[in-house]
């Protein structure tokens, strides 16, 4: 008898403040899709936190964690950098060799956050077991209807 595969699953991780990852989540279509949202008054330290508690009660057994999208804020002072580098630490260890895990900012995001997510997803890249990306959204343009996107701000 043939064993039964299982689901694809995909977490979005959005902080207090980020816009939502529209773009970074049409790549999987057919993904159980979960949503984790930073709350009101609430440190990344603890959202990190949080996220690491919930993570493994997600999804049912007949769902494997494949993918992972943290939408990040315009914070780069030194605890966003640690709670996101801690996000990203125990999301890659669930991640399959197949995943990917995805930071993301909106097409307003300053070249502070560009640059310091960049430099994240570089240095956690080599020891991760899944693809590790930065994905910005273009900013819309006259020019280009096509590229117009719904910006909505959550959490």
């Amino acid at each position: 008898m043939r064993k039964a595969s299982k689901r694809p699953g995909l977490l979005v991780a959005v902080e207090l403040g980020a816009e939502w990852p529209a773009r970074a989540l049409t790549e999987r279509p057919d993904a159980v899709r979960r949503v984790i949202a930073q709350s009101d008054g609430e440190t990344p330290e603890a959202f990190a936190a949080r996220l690491g508690t919930l993570t493994g009660r997600l999804f049912s057994s007949e769902v494997e964690l494949r993918d992972a999208v943290v939408a990040c804020n315009e914070r780069t002072d030194s605890a966003a950098s640690v709670a996101r580098r801690a996000v990203a630490a125990l999301l890659l260890e669930r991640l399959g060799r197949k995943g990917t895990f995805v930071f993301t900012a909106g097409p307003r995001a300053g070249g502070r956050l560009r640059h310091a997510l960049t430099l994240l997803a570089l240095d956690l890249a080599p020891e991760a077991s899944a693809n590790v990306t930065v994905h910005f959204d273009a900013e819309r343009t006259d020019a280009d209807p096509a590229s117009e996107r719904a910006v909505a701000r959550v959490a």
